[in-house]
């Protein structure tokens, strides 16, 4: 877990991060090209953009556990989940 996002204030500042990136998303990800960086307002560091769908992936998975993000993603998420 992220830093600061399972603590007291975790929820609204969980809910704050994936909103901004998920504004960032609207205008398209390219998780392909791992040279793209972006900064957010709500989380500190560079992230590229598969680092973006991943919290987006993940984060739809923590609101609604049943549901699948359509990133593509899921085999790769329930992998990391086993590892965990």
């Amino acid at each position: 877990m992220t830093p600061g996002l399972s603590d007291g204030n975790g929820q609204q500042r969980f809910i704050a991060v994936l909103s901004e990136v998920a504004a960032v998303g609207q205008g398209g990800l390219q998780i392909n090209e791992p040279g793209t960086a972006r900064s957010l307002k709500n989380l500190p560091g560079s992230w590229s953009d598969l680092a973006l769908a991943c919290l987006i992936h993940v984060g739809m998975k923590r609101l609604t556990p049943d549901e699948d993000s359509g990133l593509g993603i899921e085999a790769e998420y329930q992998e990391a989940m086993r590892l965990h």
